[in-house]
């Protein structure tokens, strides 16, 4: 199993800022085009959060064992 701390510190931050980019920057655009209201993106995106910190939990609970 790939762990984090093998994985260069450089690339990490790549990620991350990518990934950070494309949260804030589609919920923005899809409003933006008229796809959704910014009620639907709010929505989704608290339910994101929820269900990551239920996976961060879980995911870190069983790593400490």
């Amino acid at each position: 199993m790939l762990r984090l701390e093998a994985i260069p510190k450089a690339i990490k931050i790549v990620v991350s800022a990518i990934c950070l980019f494309l949260i804030f920057m589609i919920p923005v655009s899809r409003v933006y085009l008229g796809a959704h209201w910014f009620t639907d993106v709010l929505g989704g995106f608290l339910l994101g959060i929820i269900c990551l910190y239920i996976l961060s939990y879980q995911y870190l609970k069983t790593e400490s064992k």
